[in-house]
């Protein structure tokens, strides 16, 4: 079964959203001059369980099918290890923020994920397990990283999944790969906590770090095109938009 079939089972198909009623970030422009190339890069920072990158999944998904571009997907590490937190301590924060994305985007938040994730008692916003899943179930192939981050976040979002847990995570991804046509025999080192993983994961992580404080943007959802020399970020009405409003904000780069 090819890739694209496959992110066809997952649900992970580009498509509109409602329009962006507002702009989250600052307006694209150009974070360094240089003559256009036609080779276009789009790097994608992101944190499995960030809301808004959620919110931006139909473009993502848009990104990963087109065959004239170069994906690079960078975790950030932003709720992951020693960055997780106690969910009671940002509950109420993470659904109003939630149903503020589901007004704006579309995508679905529903009371299963409020009740079995947001309110279990001795829960963790810990996005450590999904990010190594990511690292290691990809191994660099950004389409399939891009098809099981979307994966879990349905897992999360819709189905009310706890993607903080090493027991669901390691689930979520054996029913992802198989459904991509790929062997979940792999996934081993995930459930055994290996270090070499830990240590690939944590690279992919200083490298956003690195990345992103060299750009000079902070937060995430990010996406940066890049041709030649020259980086363009990509707006929030493109990445919140749907696969329409980021081919445009492509097509417009490729001018």
């Amino acid at each position: 079964m090819g890739l694209s079939t496959g992110m066809q089972r997952l649900g992970i198909i580009a498509g509109n959203t409602r329009p962006v009623r507002e702009r989250l970030y600052p307006p694209d422009h150009t974070l360094h001059e240089s003559p256009a190339m036609t080779a276009l890069t789009l790097t994608y920072f992101y944190d499995p369980l960030c809301g808004w990158c959620y919110a931006s999944a139909p473009a993502l998904a848009e990104v990963a099918q087109r065959d004239d571009v170069d994906l690079r997907m960078m975790p950030s590490g932003l709720f992951a290890d020693a960055n997780a937190r106690p969910v009671a301590s940002m509950a109420q924060h993470a659904w109003t923020n939630d149903m503020r994305i589901a007004q704006m985007t579309g995508q679905e938040f529903t009371t299963v994920y409020r009740d079995r994730v947001l309110r279990k008692p001795d829960g963790r916003f810990d996005s450590g397990h999904a990010t190594r899943a990511i690292v290691l179930a990809g191994n660099g192939d950004a389409r399939v990283e891009a098809a099981l981050l979307h994966r879990l976040q349905i897992a999360r979002y819709v189905e009310g999944r706890d993607t903080s847990t090493l027991s669901e995570v390691l689930a979520i991804t054996r029913d992802a790969l198989t459904a991509l046509g790929r062997s979940s025999t792999g996934i081993d080192p995930l459930h055994q906590g290996d270090a070499e993983l830990h240590r690939r994961a944590e690279d992919r992580v200083a490298a956003s770090e690195c990345e992103m404080a060299a750009l000079g943007i902070s937060g995430v959802p990010q996406m940066v095109a890049t041709q030649g020399d020259t980086r363009h970020l990509i707006p929030s009405a493109a990445l919140y938009g749907g696969a329409s409003a980021i081919g445009q904000a492509l097509a417009e780069l490729a001018g």
